[in-house]
């Protein structure tokens, strides 16, 4: 049965019950479509589109490889740009035919993406052109912008917002090669390019996987990369610590979340609270000099446990009892106790995990079956 089909059926039976009202009932099916997920994308497809295109842009490359030296520059530099020109092609024709199918434009997206960083790599393999990592990771950000405005592919996009992280740390690595001002001033009006994108991204119409990708892909990388750059208004001795780096992506992702509890911002309280998450567990790999990080880590898996007992919600408790027993795990793992003490823990907090799972199960319907007698 169609998820889509379905609502439409209790909506009509909503409406016949006089719970709903009729213009209440009408944004409803708006919302629901017939035959959205029948025709739309479903994630098998996307998935299983982009993977394709993606092993068809590897396949391509290796082919090209294996036959390299045998072709003079001209060839080379023809052949780098072959694949380009069939994905830039290949867009006009589907525009000029106006298939907006989203599988299509996803594995065209992910495709046009890998053929352009085949293609300048080659090109600058050919011509023997040097310079810095972050010099070539800038200048791709930059030519594959009109890939992401035209396909406006969600894995697209999520690919481009892999480059300015990488120029950041690219430009890190090198230490110096811009003022502090500058790299943030860089960084900032790369993201900005990307906003129009991501903007037509959250005012269209996709698949529900679609969608949840986008905007936790998507928002986390533009968490991380805001976050980073912001480490460049801290005073200069402070700008390349981890701990400090850390502490701003907290900082962002508490503002993400309580822009979302505050406003209703869709999906935006639990991409702050997944990213605080994803980040915690960097934690334990720190240094001895950041210790405080790991009792506000464990903190923030407490609060994530707390919630989910209060509001019934097993993922929240499951996210905060996982980043405890990383926690956990991590640091033992890392301490000189015997190896099978370590595997007795281990095993202990599986146990726990699934006793947690068990008995909270057991108490959510508890407590549901007493909301529904009284």
């Amino acid at each position: 049965m169609e998820r889509n089909e379905w609502m439409r059926r209790e909506i009509a039976g909503w409406q016949a019950e006089g719970l709903l009202e009729e213009g209440l009932c009408q944004r409803l099916r708006e919302r629901y479509p017939i035959g959205q997920e029948k025709d739309g994308a479903t994630w098998g497809m996307l998935l299983f589109g982009g993977l394709g295109s993606l092993m068809i842009g590897l396949g391509i490359i290796a082919l090209f490889a294996a036959n390299w030296e045998q072709l003079n520059r001209p060839a080379r530099t023809l052949v780098s740009l072959l694949p380009l020109a069939l994905c830039g092609t290949t867009a006009v024709v589907a525009t000029w035919k106006n298939d907006r199918g989203q599988p299509f434009w996803e594995g065209l997206g992910v495709l046009w993406m890998v053929s352009l960083v085949a293609s300048v790599s080659l090109i600058l393999q050919t011509y023997q052109v040097g310079g810095r990592w972050s010099q070539f990771f800038l200048s791709l950000s930059l030519l594959s912008l009109p890939v992401v405005w035209v396909s406006r592919s969600v894995f697209a996009q999520c690919l481009w917002m892999l480059y300015p992280l990488l120029w950041y740390f690219a430009l890190e690595a090198e230490r110096g090669a811009g003022g502090r001002g500058w790299v943030a001033l860089k960084g900032a009006f790369l993201l900005a390019l990307s906003l129009p994108a991501f903007l037509a991204f959250i005012r269209g119409k996709y698949s529900r996987f679609l969608e949840q990708a986008g905007y936790f892909l998507m928002g986390f990388l533009y968490l991380v990369t805001t976050s980073l750059l912001l480490c460049h208004l801290l005073p200069r001795h402070l700008t390349w610590e981890f701990p400090w780096k850390i502490s701003l992506c907290w900082l962002v992702s508490a503002a993400i979340w309580l822009a979302g509890r505050r406003w209703g911002f869709r999906h935006w309280e639990g991409l702050g609270r997944v990213s605080a998450l994803v980040v915690a567990l960097a934690v334990p790999f720190l240094e001895d000099g950041a210790l405080l990080m790991v009792p506000l880590a464990a903190l923030f898996a407490a609060v994530l446990i707390a919630q989910g007992i209060r509001k019934l919600r097993l993922r929240h408790l499951n996210e905060g009892a996982l980043l405890a027993c990383w926690l956990a795990v991590v640091k033992f793992f890392a301490s000189e106790m015997d190896f099978s003490l370590k595997g007795i823990l281990f095993l202990a907090m599986g146990i726990c995990l699934v006793v947690v799972n068990v008995s909270f199960v057991r108490y959510r319907r508890r407590r549901m079956g007493h909301g529904e007698k009284a």
